[in-house]
């Protein structure tokens, strides 16, 4: 194989590879959450939305291991397919460990808005009282907490 060949086989991948992930994601993604299948997937599987990306991106790397263990190159098309598929699950996954890693920077932050509870059960907080609803809306605060906080008790000042 040629260096002018190479480059253009792996074009060629590239380019099919990104059609295919933002053309189909158009239609199998929601509008607004181009990751919706991943996490509504996660929810049915009760596993996380990457652990449900790894689980499709299996089926396509059974496929594509089939065709190596078997040399099977005779559908050009077919390689193709199974090549870019399991190539735009790796971009997925990544895409979801990106938007878990903001998240979990949101919620550090968010985290930093309060304290507590102390041994009397009392949330603190630091900042804003909309960074507590947002806590609780996380489903990281529970009802019991949210009811006990303290919106007089600053940080390190005593009751």
């Amino acid at each position: 194989m040629t260096r002018d060949v190479f480059n253009k086989l792996i074009d060629e991948l590239d380019a099919s590879s990104k059609n295919v992930l933002k053309n189909k994601n158009a239609l199998y993604g929601k509008k607004d959450d181009p990751l919706h299948n991943f996490k509504e997937g996660a929810s049915i599987a009760n596993c996380t939305p990457a652990q449900c990306c790894w689980g499709y991106l299996t089926k396509h790397l059974v496929a594509l291991r089939d065709k190596v263990e078997y040399s099977d190159w005779s559908d050009r098309d077919d390689l193709l397919e199974k090549c870019q598929d399991s190539i735009n699950y790796i971009y997925f996954i990544w895409l979801l460990a990106n938007e878990a890693y903001a998240d979990q920077v949101e919620m550090d932050r968010i985290d930093q808005a309060f304290t507590g509870p102390d041994d009397n059960g009392v949330v603190s907080m630091a900042t804003n009282p909309t960074k507590i609803l947002e806590k609780f809306m996380r489903n990281q605060l529970n009802f019991n907490e949210l009811s006990n906080v303290n919106s007089y008790t600053k940080i390190g000042e005593q009751k």
